[in-house]
Parts: structure tokens; C-alpha cells; sequence
């Protein structure tokens, strides 16, 4: 039986500002067919994931239309704009982020959970 090596751009780095998430490139390709993402964070293992959501699911009253969130995307890059998402995230893992500085980790995108993780233990500097 043939297996085939298969490239998958599954690194990625991801930027959190005071009100906003962006993601480089890599990582948004897998958000091109969202229509909105849902934002859970994972505190012992210090991790953010970010799930995308279909239009059916996200019109299906089945999640709370308040916690979908939209995501902007670009040739370049995948932005998330919310000042209650970046409170919620700075509040669950301590952070400090103001109006001038951001903080870049390693993320990737994980099969499992179908869902972008942001790992908050590898701060690239």
C-alpha cells in the first residue's frame, strides 16, 4: 500500500493585542470557509483554542449568537476583534496586554479538536 507524504502548513504564530487576535497566514487558510469562531480557553494547560463554526450551526440557536465572534480575513492574515474576548483571555491567564504592546505565541492547527490552538507556554519573542 502507497503513503503518500502529504505537506501541511500547521505552524503558525498568532498575535494577541489589547482587543484583538490576529493569526499569520498559515493559520488563517483554516478559517476561510467560517462564518464565525467560538473562543475557549484551556487554563492548566494554557492554552486558547479557536473553533470555527458554519453558518447552519452558528443560525441553529443551538450556541449563544453573543459568544460567535467574527473573524476578518485577509491575503495575509486572520484577525478576531473583541475587547471582551481579550479581557476574558488577559483575565483566565494573567496577562498583561496594553493599547501598545501585543504578545506573539507558537499555534497550530489541531485535527483532534478541529479547532486553532494557541499555546500560551511558547512566547516567541
Amino acid at each position: 500500500m502507497l503513503e503518500f507524504f502529504d505537506v501541511k502548513p500547521t505552524n503558525g504564530i498568532a498575535s494577541l493585542y489589547d482587543s484583538y487576535i490576529t493569526l499569520n497566514k498559515n493559520l488563517a487558510n483554516f478559517l476561510l470557509d467560517a462564518y464565525r469562531v467560538r473562543v475557549a480557553v484551556n487554563k492548566e494547560e494554557r492554552k486558547i483554542y479557536l473553533f470555527k463554526i458554519s453558518k447552519d450551526y452558528a443560525l441553529s440557536n443551538e450556541i449563544n449568537p453573543d459568544s460567535l465572534l467574527k473573524v476578518g480575513i485577509s491575503k495575509t492574515y486572520a484577525r478576531i476583534c473583541s475587547k471582551q474576548m481579550m479581557d476574558f483571555i488577559k483575565k483566565a491567564f494573567n496577562l498583561q496586554i496594553d493599547k501598545k504592546s501585543f504578545i506573539r505565541m507558537s499555534a497550530s492547527y489541531d485535527d483532534n479538536d478541529n479547532a486553532i490552538v494557541i499555546d500560551l507556554n511558547e512566547v516567541i519573542e
